[in-house]
């Protein structure tokens, strides 16, 4: 495979914020008195798994095809432009089985069988307790104390895990929300945050794609614990504000990500940043030109 996209709709639109596919998450929002509530009451940590798969992989495909598969399509509309209904019926059958549609059937495809392994390692721990308890020490450690009262914060965060590109990396996608006693916002964003490499002997060597329990799991705690490290700044209200915004240029996972946004304050071995779709993300790069503060989530 040559140069890679992700498959953003059938017009096979290219997405550069390290394909991670991640729907459309929660408003990023931060009520002024969230800290003195939690500070007050403290809060109740709840992790939802998805009902679908937990574990997904971006979708990759050639940028050749694309542009073929695009022409194919955009071809046959233009042929058919003036036919009514007939004409919009057989350039959807056509871009279905030929078109964008099949080349996105295809990385589908290829996708979920990419994302097997992972999943499949995954499935045979307990993940919805360790990652409710994974979570719940992560708020602690990050200063949000637990609520043990009739009346506390509730923290609700439902977590989803993409592969990136290289299938050496994972975007662990949370989307947080942290609520009064009434159930009114107090707090809520999704939280992006990318891991350390899942490689057994290095970025340079090529192994046997074999994925490491002890090694996924570290890298699934690095994951979980800048999470809610980014999500106690935001909601202590004391954070520097997001700076304007920007184009923000750095490589990921051995591709270059260009990608605006506003520069938040940054975290050790994190590059943090608002992307305009409203994801808070922490990247564990540096932008172009700028060196690396020493990483707390040191690889195995």
């Amino acid at each position: 495979m040559t140069i890679r996209a992700c498959i953003a709709s059938l017009g096979l639109a290219a997405t550069l914020g390290g394909c991670a596919q991640a729907p459309a998450g929660p408003a990023h929002f931060t009520d002024p008195h969230a800290q003195a509530y939690v500070t007050e009451h403290g809060a109740r940590v709840d992790v939802s798994l998805p009902k679908g798969p937990l574990v997904s992989a971006a979708l990759l495909i050639d940028s050749a095809a694309a542009s073929a598969a695009q022409a194919t399509t955009d071809q046959m509309a233009a042929n058919m432009r003036g036919n009514g209904l007939i004409g919009l019926a057989v350039t959807s059958a056509v871009s279905a089985q030929s078109g964008a549609g099949a080349l996105q059937r295809k990385a589908q495809a290829a996708a979920d069988q990419d994302a097997k392994p992972l999943a499949s390692l995954l499935s045979g721990l307990p993940m919805d307790t360790q990652l409710a308890r994974r979570y719940q020490a992560a708020a602690l450690a990050a200063g949000l104390p637990e609520g043990k009262g009739a009346v506390v914060a509730r923290l609700a965060i439902a977590p989803h895990i993409v592969l990136t590109a290289d299938r050496a990396h994972f975007v662990l996608s949370s989307d947080v929300r942290l609520e009064d006693i009434a159930g009114g916002a107090l707090y809520s964003a999704r939280v992006d945050v990318g891991s350390p490499s899942l490689r057994r002997c290095g970025a340079d060597c090529i192994d046997d794609g074999q994925l490491e329990q002890a090694r996924v799991e570290a890298a699934l705690e690095a994951c979980v614990s800048e999470t809610l490290r980014l999500v106690a700044q935001e909601i202590s209200g004391t954070a520097v504000p997001a700076g304007p915004e920007r184009t923000l240029r750095y490589v990921l996972d051995g591709q270059r990500v260009v990608e605006r946004g506003r520069l938040l304050a940054g975290s050790e071995g994190y590059l943090r940043y608002l992307a305009l779709d409203g994801a808070v993300k922490a990247m564990p790069v540096a932008l172009e030109g700028q060196v690396m503060a020493t990483a707390t989530h040191a690889r195995p």
